[in-house]
């Protein structure tokens, strides 16, 4: 039998990367094959900002009894619960405490997105000093294209690409800078320098780069969250690069271990 899963399929080209990695890596650690379904209908939920209302039919939420591994909520301003559901894991703890009334024993914390090494481990080769990774919505944003357009050392990193070839690109840089969360994930989990980076548009939570999803990611660090840089016509290069941190990165295999250590379909 399959295993049931749902994940946002929306984006451009292939398919917005973060909400591929889901199945993929439900995929890879099970051994079994992976199949969409509605939300409500899922026997594992991975990877992703669903934990909000508008994701599920009416009132679905509170009948839905499959696993909870690693996903979180957008906003977390609208009361949800989740009487049935089986918690393994939350992306963090922001969403946890929004939660606390659904998750009645203690829960682990950490977006499965840092698994992705088990999909594709490439050789750490740099061709580029920075590679950017723009939010699916932002990708022809002008700033961003004027960033990479300013210098050869700079790369594209398509945020529907292929995961395969998303990772190859992501390993041939120096330092990835990105207002996709999960850009950021991916850089922490092959720990690779890294700068968030928000155009402050306004629009950010409507297109769903809300703060409180980074910061949810965040507070599974013992360290304090990055403050994102502005990104604007002015900024360059090496302002990118005097900001790329690893300062988290001495706990990114703890999570790695604890998260796999929780997933609830073994294989056998």
């Amino acid at each position: 039998m399959p295993i049931k899963t749902y994940w946002w399929r929306g984006g451009g080209g292939q398919g917005n990367y973060g909400d591929k990695l889901g199945p993929a890596i439900i995929q890879a650690l099970s051994g079994q094959q992976v199949q969409f379904c509605s939300i409500e209908d899922a026997d594992i939920l991975a990877i992703g900002s669903v934990l909000e209302t508008w994701f599920w039919p009416h009132d679905s939420w509170s009948h839905y009894s499959g696993f909870i591994w690693g996903v979180g909520r957008m906003l977390g301003k609208h009361p949800i619960q989740f009487r049935n559901a089986r918690f393994a894991a939350v992306r963090g703890h922001l969403t946890e405490h929004s939660l606390s009334s659904s998750i009645i024993t203690p829960v682990a914390v950490g977006d499965p997105g840092l698994l992705c090494p088990a999909l594709h481990h490439p050789v750490r080769a740099p061709r580029f000093k920075l590679g950017v990774w723009p939010h699916w919505s932002e990708l022809h944003n002008p700033h961003f294209r004027r960033l990479i357009e300013s210098s050869p050392d700079i790369c594209l990193i398509d945020p529907c690409g292929d995961i395969r070839s998303t990772l190859d690109q992501v390993v041939s840089c120096e330092a990835i800078a990105s207002s996709s969360l999960h850009g950021l994930i991916t850089a922490d989990a092959f720990q690779i320098p890294n700068c968030w980076i928000r155009l402050n548009s306004g629009n950010e939570d409507t297109a769903g780069m809300p703060l409180f999803k980074y910061l949810d990611y965040y507070s599974g660090y013992s360290t304090s969250a990055p403050v994102p840089s502005s990104l604007t016509a002015e900024t360059k290069l090496d302002s990118i690069l005097m900001k790329a941190s690893l300062s988290h990165h001495s706990s990114v295999s703890g999570l790695q271990e604890t998260l796999l250590r929780v997933f609830p379909f073994r294989r056998t």
